[in-house]
């Protein structure tokens, strides 16, 4: 892990409040994976948003990413069934 990780990592998870001056670094590297609950809730308190919104955010996120690495393999296996009455 690396430092700037690091320190955002301890601004949200340690004990002491979250200072302004934290602000750049908890946004840039805490955006990228919330992670759980708890730093979400955490995220919320300090941008004065939900949790809610953080989850939200970091599953569109995860679902971005997957879809940018899987889609076209997907398209590939998986045939859309034909829901279409027969009979």
């Amino acid at each position: 892990m690396d430092v700037a990780h690091e320190r955002s990592h301890d601004n949200v998870h340690r004990e002491r409040p979250i200072r302004r001056n934290d602000l750049p670094l908890v946004a840039c590297q805490q955006f990228r994976h919330v992670g759980n609950d708890r730093t979400a809730m955490r995220l919320g308190r300090f941008f004065g948003t939900s949790a809610q919104f953080w989850m939200n955010l970091q599953a569109y996120y995860d679902l971005a990413i997957a879809e940018d690495a899987n889609a076209e393999r997907i398209e590939r296996e998986v045939q859309p069934r034909d829901f279409r009455a027969t009979g």
